[in-house]
C-alpha cells in the first residue's frame, strides 16, 4: 500500500542534500528490528535528490489506508507522520524489494509509535497473493557500522581505509586534507587579499555525531575567488586539525555539545582570518563522499585555543574526529 505526492511535498535534508518527499508505504510487520525486536508495522518515506539518489525513513508502526487500487486522496498533510527529530539511526543499505538497489541512506525513527489491530488488518487485507506479510527479513551486517555512514577508526568496518568502498571518489586522486609543505607550496602574489564578504545572520548549532556545525540559515555573505562568488553556508570543527603545516597544529574554538540548537544572529566576521598570507588548492571533502574538485583556502596564521575549548568540542562528539 502507497500513498504517493504528486506535488511538491517538501524534503528531508542530509548533510546538505535536499532529498524531496515522493511517497510513503507500509511493511507488516516491520522489516528493521531495534536490538533484535521487530514490531507490527513500518512505514517507509521515499526521498529522491535531484541527481537520482535516494534516502529512506522508516517509521516502525504507522497507520495504513483501506484496500483500493489507485485513489485521488486531495492535499494530503506529510507533517502529520509524527516523527522524532532527536534520536533516529542512520546507515547506508539498500531497497528491502527487488532490483535491492544499494547506497540508500536510511533513517530510521527511534521512536517508537503505536497502531491498532484493525490498522494491521486493513493493511493486510488490502494486499494478495502472499503480500500480506510484505517485510524482508532482517540481513546480515556483512561489515555494516550502524553508528554512522562512516568512522574515523581506524580499524573500523567503515572506517577510513574502507571509505573508498562507500564511495569511489575516496579513492581519487585528489584527496584532501594534505601536508602544506613550505619547501613545494609556490608563493603567487597575484592572488591578492582575501576577499571575504561576510555579514551577520541567523545560525543554528547542530551536533552531526562526527563534528559540531554552526549553520547559517540566513544570507551570511560570501568569499569570492576568481570573480566567482560562493555563498558561506556553515562552519565545522575538526580536533586535531586536519591539515598540516610544517607538521604544526592548526586550532579552532569549537562550542558545547548539543543536537540542534538555535543561536540567534551570529557574525562570521568574529572568524579572525589572515586576508594576506593563505593557501589554496584544488582537493576533496574530507568525508565520504569525498567529492573532488572542492577550492581550499588555508589560513596561513595558526591561532590560538585553551584546552577546555578543545574538550568541549571532543565531548559533543564520539570517537576520533580527523581524516589523515
Amino acid at each position: 500500500m502507497q500513498l504517493r505526492w504528486d506535488g511538491d511535498s517538501g524534503y528531508l535534508k542530509i548533510n546538505e542534500t535536499q532529498y524531496q518527499l515522493q511517497q510513503i508505504h507500509w511493511h507488516t510487520p516491520s522489516e528493521h528490528s531495534i536490538n533484535g525486536k521487530r514490531y507490527d508495522m513500518e512505514a517507509h518515506l521515499v526521498h529522491m535528490s535531484s541527481d537520482r539518489k535516494t534516502a529512506l525513513e522508516g517509521d516502525l508502526k504507522a497507520v495504513a489506508d483501506k484496500r483500493g487500487a489507485e485513489k485521488g486522496m486531495g492535499i494530503i498533510d506529510p507533517n502529520i507522520i509524527k516523527l522524532d527529530d532527536n534520536i533516529y539511526y542512520r546507515y547506508i543499505g539498500s531497497l528491502t524489494t527487488p532490483p535491492c538497489t544499494e547506497g540508500l541512506v536510511w533513517t530510521i525513527d527511534g521512536k517508537v509509535n503505536s497502531v491498532t489491530a484493525r490498522q494491521i488488518k486493513l493493511l493486510q487485507d488490502a494486499a494478495v497473493n502472499g503480500f500480506e506479510f510484505n517485510a524482508r527479513p532482517v540481513q546480515l551486517l556483512n561489515g555494516h557500522d550502524t553508528s554512522d555512514e562512516f568512522s574515523y577508526d581506524q580499524y573500523a568496518n567503515n572506517g577510513p581505509a574502507k571509505w573508498g568502498e562507500i564511495s569511489s571518489n575516496c579513492n581519487g586522486n585528489l584527496q584532501s586534507p594534505i601536508d602544506l609543505d613550505n619547501k613545494v607550496v609556490e608563493v603567487v602574489s597575484n592572488l591578492g587579499i582575501l576577499q571575504k564578504y561576510y555579514k551577520p545572520s541567523n545560525a543554528t548549532l547542530v551536533n552531526r555525531g562526527h563534528d559540531i556545525m554552526l549553520r547559517w540559515d540566513g544570507d551570511a555573505g560570501y568569499l569570492k575567488i576568481n570573480e566567482t562568488q560562493y555563498q558561506l553556508l556553515q562552519i565545522h570543527w575538526h580536533t586535531p586539525s586536519e591539515h598540516s603545516i610544517d607538521e604544526g597544529d592548526l586550532i579552532a574554538v569549537a562550542d558545547k555539545k548539543g543536537a540542534e540548537k538555535p543561536m540567534g544572529i551570529i557574525d562570521p566576521n568574529i572568524i579572525k582570518l589572515d586576508v594576506n598570507i593563505y593557501y589554496r588548492y584544488i582537493g576533496s571533502l574530507t568525508t565520504p563522499p569525498c567529492t573532488q574538485g572542492v577550492v581550499w583556502t588555508i589560513d596561513g596564521k595558526v591561532n590560538s585555543v585553551t584546552a577546555r575549548q578543545i574538550k568541549l568540542l571532543q565531548d559533543a562528539v564520539v570517537n576520533v574526529r580527523v581524516r589523515i
